[in-house]
């Protein structure tokens, strides 16, 4: 049995036709590489009706995911076209970010050597005024 609106009419035609603007707007989606502006303007679908749809269908965020798992596809296909034309740039940036584990990684430790711990900083608080002025040093110090 079809659903029926508040105002009692048969909801089923207003629930195809979403349904169909939704096919419509991930078909865009994926033309346009996951960019959603894009998709919208493609096909009229303002950006708050897909986020409306975003929150209240479980099965639309799945296939926006899916469309993004597409668009990476592309992406890293892409990257292994580089690779294979010899681009070291894009040789660094995959070894940087798939080969961690092998040690091809910049980054900047905040911990001590080999994960040891920091040394510890003991912070001295005084109610003394900071010395702002030449003057400042010279009372304190008793230089003349």
């Amino acid at each position: 049995m079809a659903k029926k609106r508040k105002d009692g009419k048969d909801n089923s035609l207003t629930i195809a036709k979403q349904d169909n603007k939704k096919k419509i707007f991930l078909q865009a989606l994926t033309e346009h590489r996951g960019i959603v502006t894009k998709a919208c303007k493609a096909t009229g679908i303002p950006r708050s009706r897909v986020y409306a749809w975003r929150d209240e269908d479980e099965s639309f965020v799945k296939q926006i995911s899916e469309v993004q798992q597409i668009v990476l596809d592309f992406a890293e296909d892409k990257l292994f076209e580089h690779i294979d034309n010899d681009n070291v740039p894009s040789l660094i940036f995959f070894l940087k970010c798939r080969g961690k584990e092998r040690g091809y990684v910049e980054r900047q430790e905040v911990t001590g050597k080999d994960g040891e711990a920091l040394p510890a900083i003991q912070v001295i608080q005084t109610t003394q005024k900071p010395l702002s002025t030449e003057d400042d040093v010279r009372d304190n110090f008793n230089i003349d």
